[in-house]
């Protein structure tokens, strides 16, 4: 057995919700003429608050190039203990006044020497030498680093905008 009075508190139902509907309808393009009368603009200005974070997953390698001068401070004491061997001939090419004694008196004669005299000699060197100097390096190259990190990126702002009003004719 149906309830009674059910179909009928469904169709007022759906009257109510009909008038209810037509009611909005009618307050929005009320609106709209009161904008479009009184208001005297072709527009609405509307700022529009925004407040949230973004956040941004980083997973990546980055390169960091890196190109740059060092300082490089160098000091050092070199030992050298060695023997240095020598080979040579020296020529010697030379005239030698060669003094002749005769009976009648001493006499100087030019003597040519043509020869060569062979050298054969280590010589030992000891010896510590200082090296104190500074050396500017040059650096140029590329750093790989990986980083991963979620970046929060603060956003707090007002976004201004014009909306058109579209015109309609006042008769």
């Amino acid at each position: 057995m149906a309830k009674k009075g059910g179909f009928g508190k469904f169709i007022k139902f759906v009257f109510k919700f009909i008038f209810f509907v037509i009611f909005i309808l009618i307050a929005a393009y009320a609106g709209f003429v009161y904008a479009q009368f009184t208001l005297e603009r072709d527009y609405f200005e509307i700022k529009i608050p925004i407040n949230q974070n973004f956040t941004v997953d980083l997973d990546q390698d980055v390169d960091f190039p890196i190109e740059t001068q060092v300082a490089f401070p160098l000091e050092q004491n070199i030992d050298i203990n060695e023997s240095v061997p020598i080979m040579a001939n020296i020529p010697i090419y030379t005239i030698v006044k060669v003094p002749i004694e005769l009976p009648t008196g001493i006499v100087y004669v030019d003597v040519p020497i043509n020869t060569s005299v062979p050298v054969n000699v280590k010589v030992p060197i000891s010896k510590t030498i200082r090296i104190s100097k500074t050396i500017q390096v040059p650096i140029k190259s590329v750093f790989k680093i990986h980083i991963k990190k979620d970046i929060i990126i603060p956003i707090n702002t007002e976004v201004a905008t014009k909306i058109p009003i579209p015109k309609i004719s006042k008769t």
